[in-house]
């Protein structure tokens, strides 16, 4: 195949898309998107990389995402970079398509098929590769099948999921041998230097996270579900100086929490601590511990803000600041249905659905569903650390202008689930509580009076607190009554405008309510000894009014904040 004639790779037959890009005379390279048969021009690009134009972006993503999301690449990409920032984008789009035989024309008709590789002094190569739609009958029959899988050369993927073996498929085998090493070298190096923009509200305006003075980890939806990360607890697996854990073996309730960062923050769930750490769901403060702990089922975005963060935040985020943001609506009507089943008859599903109400008016609602049996037994047979919760939310978007924006979310939450996994370690047989509890059971030897004997006997007696308690890594021998249940609901109306491209106005308003209920029986024993009981309602509201403005070298915040939080405690 000749650099500058595309139309070659007419002579080998398969049957998906593929992206490759070489040097085309006068120092210029070009594309070949093989299924629509559309060729892409990307000046001032030298051989392998270099030059004064834009590099090419994308160049594994693009077909797969073409093959897996039917998403054309369409256009293209390409980027400069300059000391790890890009200074250059240049859009490619499609000019000319080529027909079966080489000849341009205006469009294609039906997808054709892909040809193989180039010269030898090919750069790289990416292509997924399945079997063709008209491939005959006889030789479909006759197909062997092979396993899709997805290979690694140096810099350089192939993903391909080939049905057949023909004389051209070893052909296609074969011609990979012509990448050279120098080549892969430089595609990695090409790639490495190029790093995606992600833009962060840290400081209350978006903007390019490398250009902002906070320590931050920000991460999308897509790289949380990918990690495996669907609970907040989850997030110290992935955030550095994190400690995102349940509070559950001290409130009694399952979705309480504690969250350090850098060492900072708070253990107490009670309604009169505050936290040490800010969690922000849209913008809006989440004032109680109890309830942080929860499924990451519609997530856009998660950012994590590292140190004091009370100028912009605050007075409850000396130790730092998580922002979460939901998806928002799409702009065409659809939704997606995700599931899953594992151990302990574990369920966990939701539904996500969008719906374009009018031009100006976006909607998405979501249900998120998740079951499962607890991990430790009770003697009366109750499973602890169960999990049987479900969350129902709402969004709207009406943009009817340019500058103006109104977002009103609602969202509800409910949980109800035996209690915390509490197993017995160990006890201290002299000290007074136990001794108290286990002579007012009977225990043989304290005759009634726990000063009778200056420890509790060490036999096999349910009526004496010692370490035959124990029952074993996974059994709770516990009678006092256990139940953990949350019920949460909240809305919030967040309203935008643009008065210029450098100066904006938001005013946010919510309200939230929460009720929860925990009874935790700490000693694992049958003995009365550390038992508490938590019956909490509560509610919150918040006012919050910012001017902000964005224009290198000069970034402000002016506003006022306004909250309000009540709580009604039985303890």
């Amino acid at each position: 195949m000749a650099q500058d004639s595309p139309g070659d790779y007419d002579g080998i037959p398969a049957g998906g898309p593929a992206i490759h890009w070489d040097r085309f005379p006068a120092g210029q390279i070009w594309y070949q998107l093989v299924q629509d048969r559309d060729n892409r021009m990307a000046p001032g690009v030298v051989h392998c990389g270099g030059g004064d134009g834009p590099q090419p972006q994308g160049l594994f993503e693009a077909p797969v995402n073409w093959v897996e999301l039917a998403k054309a690449p369409h256009p293209l990409l390409p980027a400069k970079a300059s000391a790890g920032r890009v200074t250059q984008i240049r859009p490619l789009g499609p000019y000319p398509r080529w027909r079966a035989g080489g000849e341009p024309e205006a469009r294609t008709t039906r997808p054709t098929s892909f040809a193989g590789l180039c010269s030898a002094n090919i750069c790289s190569i990416l292509m997924t590769v399945k079997r063709p739609a008209n491939v005959s009958s006889d030789l479909r029959s006759g197909r062997r099948r092979l396993l899709r899988t997805t290979f690694r050369l140096g810099g350089i993927h192939m993903r391909a999921g080939l049905n057949f073996l023909s004389a051209r498929g070893v052909v296609l085998g074969g011609l990979l041998a012509l990448i050279g090493a120098e080549a892969v070298a430089q595609e990695t190096e090409r790639q490495a230097a190029v790093l995606e923009e992600v833009t962060v509200t840290a400081r209350k305006v978006r903007e390019n996270l490398q250009d902002t003075p906070v320590a931050i980890t920000a991460m999308s939806g897509d790289a949380l579900e990918q990690r495996q990360v669907f609970q907040t607890d989850k997030l110290t697996q992935v955030v550095p100086n994190l400690q995102f854990g349940t509070n559950a073996p001290l409130a009694g309730n399952n979705a309480s929490s504690q969250v350090f960062i850098r060492g900072i923050g708070q253990t107490d769930p009670t309604s009169t601590v505050d936290p040490g750490v800010g969690l922000y769901i849209d913008d809006v403060y989440i004032g109680s511990a109890v309830g942080a702990r929860m499924d990451l089922r519609d997530i856009n975005n998660v950012q994590v803000l590292r140190g004091p963060q009370g100028t912009l935040f605050g007075r409850n985020t000396i130790g730092g600041a998580i922002l979460m943001s939901t998806a928002d609506p799409g702009d065409k009507f659809g939704g997606a249905v995700r599931g899953g089943f594992g151990s302990d008859k574990l369920f966990d599903g939701f539904l996500a659905l969008n719906a374009p109400l009018s031009d100006t008016l976006k909607a998405r609602f979501t249900a998120g569903r998740r079951k499962q049996d607890g991990y430790v037994t009770r003697t009366d047979g109750t499973d602890l650390g169960d999990t049987n919760t479900y969350t129902l939310t709402s969004k709207f978007v009406w943009k009817p202008t340019e500058k103006l924006e109104a977002r009103w979310l609602a969202d509800y939450s409910h949980a109800d689930e035996h209690g915390s996994p509490l197993v017995f370690a160990s006890i201290n047989t002299a000290a007074t509580f136990p001794r108290v509890a286990s002579a007012a059971a009977g225990c043989p030897g304290f005759n009634g009076n726990f000063r009778t004997l200056p420890a509790v006997p060490n036999i096999p007696d349910d009526r004496c607190a010692n370490n035959f308690q124990n029952r074993g890594p996974f059994h709770n021998n516990g009678t006092t009554p256990l139940t953990s249940r949350l019920e949460g609901w909240g809305s919030s109306l967040n309203v935008g405008y643009d008065f210029t491209d450098f100066t904006a106005l938001k005013f946010i308003t919510a309200y939230r309510r929460l009720s929860w209920l925990g009874n935790r029986d700490a000693d694992n024993t049958p003995l009365t000894i550390l038992n508490t009981f938590y019956n909490v309602k509560g509610w919150q509201s918040s006012q919050e009014l910012q001017l902000t403005y964005l224009r290198k070298p000069v970034t402000g915040v002016v506003g006022a904040y306004y909250f309000q939080q009540k709580s009604h405690d039985i303890v």
